[in-house]
């Protein structure tokens, strides 16, 4: 009978923090992506549909952060 070693690795595992949403702040779609609240499609999407307002300065697109609360709690509802 043989006997099979298990060997343990340690690994790193990084703890993210919960980023909080500023009403007057401006987020683009990348921040949001980072903060873990939607990817960039999602947001497109929803922009597209006229579920999520959008704040565009030439080619620049920005969120308003109280329009996305305000978006986030429909979607949960």
């Amino acid at each position: 009978m043989s006997t099979e070693m298990i060997e343990a690795i340690p690994v790193d595992i990084e703890i993210t923090k919960k980023v909080p949403i500023i009403p007057d702040a401006y987020y683009t779609r990348k921040e949001i992506e980072e903060m873990g609240i939607c990817g960039w499609l999602t947001l497109f999407r929803h922009e597209r549909k006229g579920k999520l307002k959008v704040c565009r300065i030439g080619r620049l697109v920005r969120y308003r952060g109280s329009d996305i609360l305000n978006w986030l709690e429909k979607c949960t509802s």
